[in-house]
């Protein structure tokens, strides 16, 4: 079995929403509401893919890349951002209303990206 995709967000229309698309696609979640519970979870689960709102935790979406960037196996970390990018980082972003269609195909490309 897959691990679980990592949810970094406080927003809770916005985690419903990731996890109600995402559970249709056959995806297990992990719920992270801060920056200490994330890098907790990332280093449980090492997921494929990291779904992070800049907005979450108080527009605290930079204090938590930074953190998981910090951990020892950073160079397995992939991000998706949800709504906007954060200025200094290059991840990809999934705009926000999201796009059913499109936000599940997205993730599907990176998590195939991250285990072939």
């Amino acid at each position: 079995m897959p691990a679980p995709l990592l949810l970094v967000d406080d927003d809770l229309a916005t985690i419903a929403q990731v996890k109600r698309l995402l559970a249709r696609e056959g995806y297990e979640m992990v719920l992270a509401t801060n920056a200490a519970d994330a890098v907790i979870a990332w280093g449980h689960h090492l997921p494929p893919l990291v779904l992070i709102s800049p907005r979450g935790e108080s527009d605290r979406g930079r204090v938590v890349l930074e953190e998981l960037r910090s951990h020892p196996d950073a160079q397995l970390l992939h991000v998706l951002l949800l709504g906007e990018t954060i200025p200094g980082f290059g991840y990809p972003v999934a705009p926000l209303p999201l796009d059913a269609e499109t936000f599940a195909q997205t993730v599907h490309e990176m998590v195939r990206g991250t285990t072939s």
